[in-house]
């Protein structure tokens, strides 16, 4: 009976799965790179992927209800490199972006944090209970980026052609910079030069 059970359990969540309106980040260990501004690549530890449109300034994600969203590969050889797929089971929800174009959100911590917002070539397909509505988006799709003033940070580039450091391209996530040892001592030497005048 357990055993039955089970067996009924797996089905129907691979049912849920193959009726699903699926946006996957594809490349592997070919895939383009995504980066720091300030040279890290991105890890599933210090980076996250979001799904979703974007209207003005305002990102609305995709498959809210999905717990495991792209995320960067966590081995040396996926470093930088996306995967995985953000999947709505749900046509109703799944229609509000048919024919988008498909944005992602991508959030770092290393180097001091940042995120921007990447604009694709790709649109959202119509969501048809998982026939023919499943895509691949590859980071070389990744055309624009949002910097604008509280949305993303300005230091950001979508995608770059191959160079020696990345040899299949690269994309890079802006990151806040850390203040540098020649900052912080001419700011002490103002200090100091303000202090004798009084």
């Amino acid at each position: 009976m357990k055993t039955k059970t089970f067996s009924l359990l797996i089905a129907l969540g691979l049912a849920g799965i193959s009726g699903a309106t699926t946006i996957t980040a594809s490349g592997g260990t070919t895939g383009a790179q995504f980066v720091t501004s300030a040279g890290t690549l991105l890890t599933g530890t210090n980076a996250s992927i979001l799904v979703g449109s974007m209207s003005g300034n305002i990102f609305t994600q995709f498959a809210i209800a999905d717990l495991t969203p792209p995320a960067f590969g966590t081995t040396s050889t996926l470093f930088g490199r996306w995967l995985g797929n953000a999947a709505d089971a749900s046509n109703a929800t799944a229609a509000a972006f048919n024919g988008l174009p498909i944005w992602f959100k991508v959030t770092t911590t290393a180097d001091g944090g940042g995120h921007t917002y990447y604009g694709s070539t790709s649109v959202f397909p119509t969501a048809n209970a998982g026939v023919g509505d499943a895509l691949n988006v590859a980071a070389t799709t990744l055309t624009t980026f949002n910097g604008a003033v509280g949305v993303g940070q300005a230091n950001s580039i979508a995608y770059q052609a191959a160079t020696v450091a990345y040899p299949n391209g690269f994309v890079t996530v802006g990151v806040i910079p850390e203040p540098s040892a020649a900052l912080l001592g001419a700011l002490g030497a103002l200090g100091l030069l303000r202090r004798r005048r009084n």
